[in-house]
C-alpha cells in the first residue's frame, strides 16, 4: 500500500469514526466486538493510535491510558489520530522503527493503522445502525493492499 494512500485512509476512517462518538451513543454495544461498548472501542482505538505513535518514535511501550469522561472521548480520540497521522506523514516509509512483525519500518505502521482504523470504523458504524459503503468496499479488498 502506498504511504499517502495509507495515511489518507487512516485520516478518513478516523474522522468518520470520530463523528460517531456522541456521548449518548458511547454505551451502545458493538456486536462485532462482544462485551464492548462504543466507548470501549473508541478508547481501545485511541490507545492503539497513541501506542503505535510511541512505538514508531521510541520503541515498545505500555498502552497509554484513555479518557474516562464521555464528553472528552471524541476530542481525545481525534487528537490521538491526528498526532499519529502527522507522525506518519513526517517520516519516510522505509524509516526503521520497532514493530511486532515485518517489515520493521514506518510503512508497517502506515498499513497496519489504516487497516485497524477502517475495521474499527466499520465496527462502530454498525453498532449505531450505520454502514459506510466505501469502508466496506475498502475492507473487502484490504488483504491485497
Amino acid at each position: 500500500m502506498d504511504a499517502e494512500v495509507a495515511i489518507a485512509t487512516l485520516e478518513r476512517e478516523a474522522a468518520s469514526f470520530a463523528a460517531l462518538l456522541h456521548p449518548d451513543l458511547l454505551g451502545r454495544s458493538v456486536p462485532s466486538c462482544p462485551g464492548w461498548s462504543l466507548g470501549d472501542l473508541a478508547r481501545h482505538l485511541g490507545r492503539i493510535h497513541r501506542w503505535a505513535r510511541s512505538a514508531i518514535l521510541e520503541g515498545p511501550s505500555e498502552e497509554p491510558e484513555a479518557s474516562a469522561d464521555p464528553d472528552d472521548v471524541q476530542p481525545w480520540f481525534e487528537e490521538g489520530a491526528a498526532d499519529l497521522a502527522a507522525t506518519l506523514r513526517s517520516l519516510p516509509a522505509d524509516e526503521p522503527c520497532w514493530t511486532f512483525a515485518d517489515p520493521p519500518t514506518v510503512q508497517f505502521w502506515m498499513r497496519r493503522q489504516a487497516h485497524e482504523t477502517a475495521l474499527h470504523h466499520w465496527d462502530a458504524a454498525t453498532s449505531v445502525g450505520k454502514t459506510s459503503a466505501s469502508t466496506t468496499t475498502w475492507l473487502s479488498t484490504a488483504s491485497t493492499r
